[in-house]
């Protein structure tokens, strides 16, 4: 447990570790202030009885003769007043750490979401080809809050209650040492039991939590993102099916952490009821105390139970959920750390950097080979692209076009070989200031759910987006239909448009972009000829637009293209001329 704890802290800023440890201060005043009014309430109950302060317990005769220097006519007011404000203390200070124990988790589950969400988006195309987004958001949703409220706060919780119940049973080992060692070790030992008869269960849930949130999170947007394909082929019960297999699998391990910690607060509390009658009957029937003093005594004892039982309670319930819930830390433990380590670099602002392009592009014999499929990829590859120019690039499918695409676009990095602009050779340290030059449109687009405006002006906010740009681009996009009507909801994922308006859009966001080089993958296949023919003299006479790029299976789109590249098995030749390209396709 230790070793988990100080993996767990590894993981946070020093803020909320020293938030920790304020913490713990508050509790150790809490269970001063619970102790005291646990001892007063003897003196209150013999003054409530009429009884003189005297016992034969030595502990609570020292407390008696305390409280005896006050005047005997007011004795009984001021043992009311102390007693209550030491009682309502306790509480006031539970109720103020119980929220500030909230509030922190809470700005530790953001502090990991963050980090978390800007480790993910740094991560490179490569990275997020291998890995299922649903995996990212489970991971950045579920788990995070699960380590946050199900291991960090019931482990604050664990050591909160356990201050808490060592100070008060101090307390008690002070009044009577036999009662208190009785009641230490039943209760521990009843705990204990119940702790690691529950523990493999407890675990099985959490780690059937873990892998079963990110499916059960497929099921939801893999249904609903198909749903055209759902209806057509009445795939409805396989996807109800496959949500209700999982719902139902994680309904199952909710109920087994929820109730299986329950069972033995209901128990324990039979157990202390039996022992505070069988110790009432002794004290009455072996050792002739009276009713005041057994009150006192009673008064004591039940106070401190009150105290302690639901502390004892809430350690166990912390030691189940961590148990329970640890694969959740386990499973993004490494991802924490070295986003913690992204959050303390300091960001250079680098917004307006960029390496400049006025001569060539070269690649020099550059190779990709895929981690986990060696044979794909592209080898020994040497291309120029001078500036200015328009550059087909034409192959079959699975030949190496959209890795070629990615190199260039520096979305994944070379093996061997280099990509070189202006003889400066483009590495991780300068990706981002040459990514700056460059637009790209997929075949498939992405549309969020926003307007026409804002998914041209991609991450601007609206107010920032400038409307002369977005009519100028709607216009070279052949996007007429939405001049003037730039705040048109486009549903989510673009429901709203067809195919072909989808992909005008991502033209056109490329366009508002207004970057020196234009990379068009297969960016025109689902509009008609005349629409690609207008789109394509529009960008031929964008005085703007120097360098463009331009992967189709229309072999009249590559018509314009100064130079033409044949990619074949990852292999890439450059064409003489585009009767040399007719050849090679027939």
């Amino acid at each position: 447990m230790i070793n988990l704890i100080l993996r767990v802290l590894r993981c946070l800023n020093k803020s909320s570790i020293y938030k920790i440890f304020y913490l713990q201060l508050v509790t150790i005043l809490i269970a001063l202030l619970s102790v005291l009014s646990a001892i007063l309430i003897a003196p209150f109950i013999i003054l409530v009885s009429g009884e003189s302060l005297s016992t034969n317990n030595p502990f609570f005769q020292k407390v008696f003769n305390l409280v005896a220097v006050f005047n005997n006519d007011d004795l009984f007011l001021y043992v009311s007043i102390i007693f209550v404000s030491f009682y309502v203390l306790s509480i006031l200070f539970t109720l103020v750490f119980t929220y500030l124990n909230l509030k922190w988790i809470q700005d530790i589950n953001v502090f990991f979401k963050k980090n978390l969400y800007l480790f993910y988006i740094n991560k490179n195309w490569l990275y997020h080809s291998n890995i299922s987004s649903k995996g990212i958001i489970s991971k950045i949703e579920s788990d995070t809050n699960r380590l946050g409220n199900s291991v960090i706060l019931p482990f604050l919780n664990l050591v909160s209650n356990f201050l808490i119940s060592f100070i008060i049973i101090s307390a008690i080992f002070l009044v009577d040492f036999n009662v208190a060692l009785i009641s230490m070790v039943t209760f521990s030992l009843f705990y204990l039991f119940f702790y690691y008869f529950f523990k493999k269960k407890l675990r099985k849930a959490g780690d059937t939590v873990t892998k079963v949130y990110p499916y059960y999170l497929k099921s939801m947007f893999e249904g609903f993102s198909s749903i055209k394909d759902v209806i057509l082929f009445d795939k409805k019960s396989f996807f109800t099916n496959f949500f209700s297999e999982n719902v139902n699998s994680l309904k199952n391990a909710h109920i087994t952490q929820s109730y299986l910690p329950q069972i033995p607060r209901s128990l324990i509390e039979i157990i202390f009821f039996t022992l505070l009658i069988g110790f009432t009957f002794v004290l009455v029937k072996s050792y002739n105390f009276k009713f005041a003093e057994i009150g006192a005594m009673m008064g004591f004892y039940g106070i401190c139970a009150l105290k302690v039982i639901p502390a004892l309670q809430k350690i166990f319930n912390s030691f189940a959920s961590i148990n329970s819930n640890i694969s959740a830390f386990i499973n993004i433990e490494n991802d924490l750390i070295n986003a913690k380590k992204i959050s303390l670099k300091k960001e250079i602002n680098t917004s307006n950097q960029k390496i400049k392009f006025q001569k060539i592009i070269k690649l020099d014999d550059i190779t990709f080979t895929y981690p986990n499929n060696k044979k794909a990829g592209v080898f020994n590859v040497n291309m120029t692209i001078p500036w200015g120019s328009k550059i087909g690039i034409v192959g079959k499918t699975g030949s190496g076009k959209s890795t070629l695409l990615d190199l260039i676009l520096g979305f994944i990095a070379a093996d061997k070989g280099e990509i070189k602009v202006d003889e400066v050779i483009i590495n991780n340290n300068n990706i981002k200031y040459w990514q700056k030059n460059l637009s790209y449109v997929p075949q498939n687009f992405f549309i969020y759910e926003g307007t026409i405006k804002s998914n041209i002006g991609f991450g601007l906010d609206e107010s920032l987006i400038e409307n002369g740009k977005i009519h100028n681009s709607l216009l070279l996009a052949e996007l007429n239909e939405f001049i003037d009507n730039e705040t048109l909801e486009v549903g989510e994922n673009g429901k709203k448009l067809s195919g072909g308006q989808k992909q005008r859009v991502g033209i056109a966001r490329a366009l508002y972009k207004n970057s020196e080089v234009l990379i068009l993958d297969e960016a025109t296949s689902a509009l008609d000829t005349i629409t690609e023919r207008n789109i394509l003299k529009n960008l031929e006479n964008n005085k703007n637009l120097k360098t463009t790029i331009i992967v189709s299976h229309r072999f009249e789109t590559l018509k314009m293209c100064d130079k033409i590249y044949f990619i074949q098995s990852g292999k890439v030749e450059e064409l003489k001329n585009f009767e040399e390209l007719i050849s090679k396709y027939k």
